[in-house]
């Protein structure tokens, strides 16, 4: 057989045509070198700024800190203004102990622009619950002294249990035991019951969504002339009033306080009541329509 055209590879030495590729993996390129290094010194800057920063936040912090507590921006005087049963002494002693105090903060209570005068206001109130409204300022800008103006919750009628009487005002909020006020205060209107049972009733509220509604009546019949003097809530619903006359109303709260004064009106006008209030033990307007009133020492009778 011909050997013409014919390559012999085996005497060629392997690899004898083909190129070496090198790798360097352990080198990089220059200029990736120099971007590193640039990027490492903008990070000292940038640690070394905030560094500096936060040194002179700290500064500042404890700067204002000394500040608040310069005697020349702090309380030095506390008046108060208003009061009537509550002891002026009482209200300022709170006051000094709330901002006046001793007890460390980083930014003084007493200062004259930091105090906290809405934190007061409330504690105030909280404190002493037969005071209404507080107003806590300073005359002027640079001012050390602060007045403290209160005025107190009046009197409306009392809450007895047993042998036990605490005054309420015009919303039904209980305020002070009766035995603590001085005689110049006055309730019109005794009630009783409707309240849960607690070591104190101060600081509850006396039929809280419809004591409205009761107070209009009150002033109703008091209008027309039957001078209501005891109200008793018998349930959740029903009361009954004791009028100046000598008789006691009955009435349910589902009825508009007008409503009754007027079916009351009515049914003392009847032919069967009429002159004869003082022989009436009660008259009950709880039925609508219906009326049923009762002669002492006789049977309860319809109209």
């Amino acid at each position: 057989m011909s050997s013409k055209g014919t390559i012999d590879l085996r005497r060629k030495k392997p690899g004898g045509h083909l190129k070496t590729l090198s790798f360097n993996w352990g080198s990089r390129p220059a200029k990736s070198s120099k971007n590193s290094s640039l990027r490492k010194r903008r990070q000292r800057k940038k640690m070394l700024w905030a560094g500096a920063a936060f040194l002179f936040i700290l500064c500042a912090l404890y700067g204002v800190h000394r500040l608040t507590y310069l005697p020349r921006l702090s309380i030095s005087n506390v008046a108060i203004a208003g009061t009537e049963q509550v002891s002026p002494d009482s209200v300022k002693t709170h006051v000094e102990s709330t901002i006046l105090t001793d007890t460390f903060s980083f930014f003084s209570k007493k200062n004259i622009f930091l105090y906290p005068r809405t934190q007061l206001e409330a504690s105030i109130r909280e404190q002493f619950p037969r005071i209404l409204s507080v107003r806590v300022e300073r005359e002027s800008l640079l001012a050390q002294a602060i007045t403290v103006t209160v005025q107190e919750r009046q009197a409306y009628g009392r809450w007895c249990r047993d042998s036990s009487c605490y005054l309420l005002d015009e919303k039904g909020y209980i305020f002070a035991d009766e035995g603590a006020s001085s005689p110049s205060v006055s309730a019109r209107y005794t009630f009783h019951g409707a309240l849960a049972n607690a070591d104190t009733p101060i600081g509850q509220t006396f039929l809280p969504d419809t004591f409205s509604d009761v107070a209009i009546l009150l002033g109703a019949l008091e209008k027309g002339g039957f001078f209501p003097q005891h109200i008793l809530m018998e349930d959740g619903k029903d009361f009954t009033i004791q009028v100046a006359r000598g008789y006691s109303i009955r009435a349910s709260l589902e009825s508009k306080p007008h409503n009754i004064v007027h079916n009351l009106e009515l049914i003392l006008s009847s032919d069967a009541l009429r002159g004869k209030e003082g022989e009436l033990e009660y008259v009950d307007l709880r039925f609508g329509n219906r009326v049923y009133y009762k002669f002492k020492g006789q049977a309860e009778q319809e109209q």
